[in-house]
């Protein structure tokens, strides 16, 4: 079974000219499959896009490479990991058998937190975000392709929080209730 799967990500890193010496899992997986690639010069990841989530998975390498195309005119010295192109120019490969896989560069002493644990790391990644939008915000939004419906509508979600506070768990509510308070 290693044999076999070693097999098809072989011919799939083909399609990105990685030449590789060893891969492992990497990471929790909750939606797509993803491994760590160990190339001969430098580490990759390598991702299987879950189209049970994601209906278009073309859809999110047209997003990825409209946004690496703005960052790099007009914010070139922010940190973006982009995917690594296919023989054709791709940055998303399609196999028949296998499915929708993309690789990018690994970021070597990156960790990546699944459940926030402390203020602090809440505070990081909500400053990460707002870096992000910040410098996405002279993009024009109406050229990105929707990948999952409503899941960026904020307004459905503010609407999820009301529901969520009238027919929530009780005992959830009052634990939560000083924060909620504060929003």
């Amino acid at each position: 079974m290693e044999e076999e799967k070693e097999g098809y990500l072989l011919d799939i890193l083909n399609q990105f000219q990685i030449k590789f010496k060893g891969f492992e899992s990497h990471g929790t997986g909750l939606i797509n499959s993803t491994w760590k690639v160990f190339g001969e010069d430098k580490n990759y990841i390598l991702q299987r896009i879950n189209n049970n989530v994601f209906k278009h998975p073309g859809d999110i390498d047209f997003n990825i490479q409209l946004i690496d195309k703005h960052l790099n005119k007009y914010h070139p010295d922010y940190f973006f990991v982009a995917p690594i192109k296919t023989k054709s120019g791709s940055g998303i490969y399609f196999s028949e058998k296998h499915g929708w896989f993309r690789v990018s560069p690994f970021v070597e002493d990156s960790v990546t937190i699944v459940v926030v644990q402390t203020p602090e790391q809440a505070y990081e990644a909500a400053f990460q975000f707002g870096k992000f939008t910040g410098v996405l915000s002279d993009l024009d939004a109406t050229k990105l392709k929707i990948t999952i419906p409503d899941f960026h509508n904020l307004e459905l979600r503010y609407e999820q929080f009301l529901t969520a506070m009238n027919n929530g768990n009780n005992d959830r509510r009052k634990e939560s209730e000083e924060y909620i308070q504060k929003l």
